[in-house]
């Protein structure tokens, strides 16, 4: 389990990262994982990886705890 945990952290830093790069705002992209449970397992490293790929910190904020607030 904890190799399919740590592909779809993967798959999820390369989605992030490819919207990120195609110049999607923020609030695009954090409604776009909203409703992910993905979000929830972004590691240490993933979140390093984003930071290295130039993801703002307030976007990697945003998609780890947007989940909790997404059902409004």
């Amino acid at each position: 389990a904890q190799t399919e945990s740590s592909s779809a952290s993967s798959v999820l830093v390369d989605d992030i990262t490819r919207l990120w790069k195609a110049n999607l705002s923020e609030e695009f992209i954090t409604k776009y994982f909203a409703h992910s449970d993905l979000a929830r397992d972004l590691t240490p490293g993933d979140i390093v990886l984003l930071r290295n790929a130039g993801v703002p910190e307030t976007l990697i904020t945003s998609i780890t705890l947007g989940r909790s607030g997404a059902r409004r």
